[in-house]
């Protein structure tokens, strides 16, 4: 797992056509993958697919939030937002095919977050645009959770609303996970497009921090 914080979006996408931009990714997704065939077959979408699988759940059903945003750009739906940083770190994700998922910081619990196994007698998850029946909680789901609230479901697949952006939004911290040496390299990328990005434009970018099993925590 890694993350970084930024802060002062809304000045630093003040001007910022995030809709030409998570377009233009897409629109390289569609040239790239004629077919969702193509695009699953990807080693950094396929290794997706399987650790889906490992944690118990059915990756058909169950997408990580870059095959499901890269499926929509192979169908050529329209994946602007109204939330330019939204579309900015949906567009990264889209050049690098690295899930990524942020919280607005100021909704964040102040005791920390873990990336840990569900816990389905305590944890609880109030998903964004969904209900949790939609998202059950097991034993060998891999969930982001400060104490017993579930933030984020399956690694990267659905956020929570608790924690979710929106047009108010001026502190964010920006997570992304790898769950194979595969895709080691392009959550990295992402990573460091992002901070770029991000500082070309003004805003104040911390450290990009990792955890490993010989690291297991950090502090942004």
């Amino acid at each position: 797992m890694s993350a970084i914080r930024i802060k002062g979006l809304k000045a630093a996408l003040a001007s910022f056509d995030g809709a030409g931009f998570v377009t233009t990714a897409a629109q390289n997704i569609a040239q790239t993958f004629e077919t969702a065939e193509s695009l699953v077959a990807d080693p950094r979408i396929d290794a997706w697919r399987k650790a889906y699988g490992a944690i118990g759940a059915k990756p058909s059903k169950f997408r990580s939030s870059i095959e499901a945003l890269a499926r929509r750009a192979v169908k050529g739906a329209p994946l602007s937002t109204d939330i330019p940083v939204v579309d900015l770190y949906n567009a990264v994700s889209l050049e690098t095919l690295a899930p990524l998922g942020v919280y607005d910081a100021a909704l964040l619990p102040s005791g920390g977050l873990a990336l840990r196994c569900a816990n389905p007698d305590q944890d609880q998850f109030n998903p964004l645009g969904a209900t949790a029946d939609d998202f059950p909680l097991h034993k060998e789901l891999v969930v982001y959770a400060a104490d017993n609230k579930v933030l984020c479901w399956g690694f990267n697949c659905r956020d929570s609303r608790d924690v979710c952006l929106s047009e108010t939004t001026d502190e964010a911290v920006f997570f992304g996970e790898a769950a194979f040496a595969v895709q080691h390299e392009a959550l990295r990328q992402a990573l460091t497009r992002l901070q770029t990005l991000f500082r070309e434009k003004g805003a104040e970018c911390g450290a990009i921090e990792t955890a490993s099993h010989a690291t297991p925590s950090f502090s942004v």
